[in-house]
């Protein structure tokens, strides 16, 4: 239940930031801090190529560039806001972006 409650709250705090909740693309970014929180646990680093291949497999895509295109297209919304609230000055990728969520 604990994982279930956090993956609501990752979501409410998605759509706080103004990500695009009409890209499936949201629904990656919920399951990649997800599962960058519990890799890290387990395994220490993680890379964002591993996360795609994860969501990839997750969701029976073929490449992982499709994952990485709509996680960027759903962020894209709430760069502006992403940047106001971590006071961040350094490019936003994806990475950053997860890195920032996760902190």
């Amino acid at each position: 239940m604990d994982r279930v409650k956090e993956m609501k709250e990752t979501t409410d705090y998605l759509k706080k930031l103004g990500f695009n909740i009409n890209s499936i693309g949201f629904n990656y970014w919920v399951l990649a801090v997800d599962l960058y929180n519990r890799n890290c646990e387990q395994y220490g680093i993680v890379n964002m190529t591993n996360i795609y291949e994860e969501i990839a497999e997750i969701y029976h895509i073929t490449k992982k560039t499709r994952v990485e295109r709509a996680m960027r297209t759903a962020r894209f919304t709430a760069t502006e806001n992403i940047v106001k609230e971590f006071n961040y000055n350094g490019k936003i990728t994806n990475l950053s972006c997860l890195k920032l969520l996760t902190m």
